[in-house]
Order: C-alpha cells, then sequence, then structure tokens
C-alpha cells in the first residue's frame, strides 16, 4: 500500500518561475519513481479568490517535506522564514512521519541562513540537484524508503 506525502516548495515571489520548474519535475518524477502519493505544492497553482494564508497554513500542515529555494543572500525572506516556521512547528504537535527540511541554494551562498543554517543544503547547480532527484525518488531519503 502506498503512503501519501506532501512536499511545500518555499520561495520569494521573484522566483516562482523556478518553484514551477521545480514543481513541474518533482511532479514527474514522483509520477514514475516514487512508491507513494505525491502532493505538491506550490503558491502559484492556488485558485484564483483562495484565501491564500489559510491556503498555505493547510498545505505546510499536510506536508511532510519543504523544500526552500534560497536563491539570494541579501534578499528578504521573512515570509519563508514563517513557512520554514510553520512547518518546523508542525513536528511537535504529534505527527506519525518524519518531516524533512531541505534547502536548494544558489552554490555562489556558502550556506543557508539562520535558522535553517544547521541543515545540509544542495546546491542548486547540476550535481547538487541530481543528487537532491536522486536523494528523494531513488534512495527514498525523505519518504522513509
Amino acid at each position: 500500500m502506498s503512503e501519501e506525502y506532501g512536499l511545500f516548495i518555499s520561495h520569494r515571489s521573484e522566483d516562482r518561475e523556478i518553484a514551477r520548474v521545480l514543481q513541474g519535475a518533482l511532479e514527474l518524477f514522483s509520477k514514475f519513481r516514487l512508491d507513494s502519493t505525491t502532493n505538491i505544492y506550490v503558491c502559484e497553482s492556488m485558485p484564483g479568490g483562495t484565501d491564500w494564508r489559510n491556503w498555505i497554513d493547510e498545505k505546510i500542515a499536510k506536508s511532510t517535506i519543504l523544500v526552500f529555494l534560497y536563491t539570494e543572500e541579501n534578499a528578504d525572506w521573512r515570509w519563508c522564514l514563517y513557512e520554514i516556521g510553520l512547518f518546523r512547528g508542525s513536528r511537535s504537535h504529534g505527527r506519525d512521519k518524519k518531516v524533512h527540511m531541505i534547502t536548494l541554494k544558489n552554490p555562489s551562498i556558502e550556506k543557508p541562513l539562520p535558522p535553517i543554517d544547521q541543515f545540509q543544503a544542495y546546491d542548486a547547480n547540476g550535481a547538487g540537484i541530481t543528487a537532491f532527484f536522486k536523494d528523494l525518488c531513488f534512495n527514498g531519503e525523505f519518504t522513509e524508503g
């Protein structure tokens, strides 16, 4: 029996195209490689007229994986940090599945910003993206096998 996983992509509005491309690639891989149902959430997919704050809160609550797109070191990351805080807070609310916080970062940035710099990040270059997809879709690192 396959399990359901939610994956939320946290990004700045300036990075919406990167988020959409990542969402499409993850949806394609999940159809062929993951032995589970994977729902991939990105804000741009919410219908018009949606209460966006409630939509984000609901999708983060359903997610076991959060992918943070860290593209520019000196940008305003307040909203993404809010989403990360919501996601990390979900660990303490009786979750029965382990949750995973993943950063895909611009390779020119040395390390992610606090408070997530203790998590290993993937560089968003060919080798890093390949390693991320391999860990997610082939090794089952974030889907409990």
